[in-house]
């Protein structure tokens, strides 16, 4: 067949990938949650900090280098949809279909686990799909029938920015350009939004 090398090659090529792909990529597998996880995120100051919410409702604190929960809280009465931490990476912050935001910082000497509690709660008027933390300022963007910007301070958003789709499923600000949001709506669209 004329095209009997080129497709050895390329057999050959696929088969070395494949062998990378599978040559240990394995690290570590964090267990603990009692329902599946829904979302996670990584620390922006620690690099070994990662948080993670479950559909039961359990926040977890997890610490990458020894493979352990740092610390656990029932964060919300349903599922956890977005967590976020801080700026200054001292806080987390969790979002639910309970339609609350609330945040969470604990000091693991002073703190049992009886008595974790969230330090600030915020109430919406619908649930919420994803949540997180503005890069250099205390605001915080949360997502679910739109968009909307918190301060922390303030009971109601600053700002609601709506793009007219059914539903909002992702929201991030962006580290380069801090004035910038960009999300994910169900009609397939992502929508950049400038505070400005």
């Amino acid at each position: 067949h004329p095209f009997e090398r080129a497709r050895e090659y390329t057999r050959a090529l696929n088969a070395t990938k494949l062998d990378k792909v599978f040559a240990k990529p394995f690290a570590r597998a964090l267990s603990g949650h009692r329902d599946a996880v829904a979302c996670m995120s990584r620390s922006r100051q620690r690099l070994v900090d990662i948080a993670s919410g479950s559909c039961d409702g359990e926040l977890r604190i997890w610490d990458l280098a020894h493979g352990t929960a740092r610390w656990c809280a029932k964060a919300h009465s349903g599922f956890v949809k977005g967590v976020a931490w801080s700026h200054d990476g001292e806080a987390v912050w969790t979002c639910g279909d309970d339609k609350v935001i609330k945040m969470w910082d604990r000091d693991p000497e002073e703190d049992s686990l009886d008595s974790i509690s969230p330090t600030m709660t915020i109430m919406g008027q619908h649930a919420f799909l994803g949540i997180d933390h503005h890069w250099t300022e205390p605001l915080i963007a949360s997502c679910g029938v739109d968009v909307q910007i918190w301060d922390p301070q303030r009971s109601d958003p600053v700002h609601t920015l709506t793009w007219g789709s059914e539903s909002v499923s992702c929201v991030r600000f962006n580290p380069v350009e801090k004035q910038l949001i960009a999300s994910t709506a169900s009609d397939r669209s992502i929508v950049l939004h400038d505070l400005r």
